[in-house]
This record gives C-alpha cells, structure tokens and sequence, in this order.
C-alpha cells in the first residue's frame, strides 16, 4: 500500500475497500483515506469510470447530494 501526503498535513494510506456513491455498488476499489481529517480520495481514472457508469445508468452528475 503507498502512502501520500493530504492537505491536512495527514497521511493518506491507500488500500482496497467496497465503494458505494448514489446506491450502486462499484464493489472494492482503491481508495485513499487520511489519518488525519478522514477525508476520501480515488484515483482520476477510477473517478472517470464511476462517472461513466452513472451517466450511462442516467444518475447525471455525482457531486450532486
């Protein structure tokens, strides 16, 4: 697992765990967490096919709650 640096000054440690986003189940991707602030990362491209599965599903845009 590799570790970088968030802007909190924590660490971000890496490692596979299930992700949901709007109730679909994209089941166990990489994701990074900090140690610090708790805040959640993915990587570009694993954002990019989140996305395309929800447009293609028709849930429109992800950053809306």
């Amino acid at each position: 697992m590799k570790e970088s640096l968030c802007i909190c000054g924590g660490h971000v440690v890496w490692k596979k765990e299930p992700v949901k986003i709007k109730g679909k189940d994209f089941g166990e991707l990489e994701v990074g967490r900090c140690d610090r602030c708790g805040a959640k990362f993915l990587h570009n491209k694993t954002m990019n096919m989140i996305e395309h599965k929800l447009k293609e599903s028709q849930e429109g845009n992800i950053y809306e709650y």
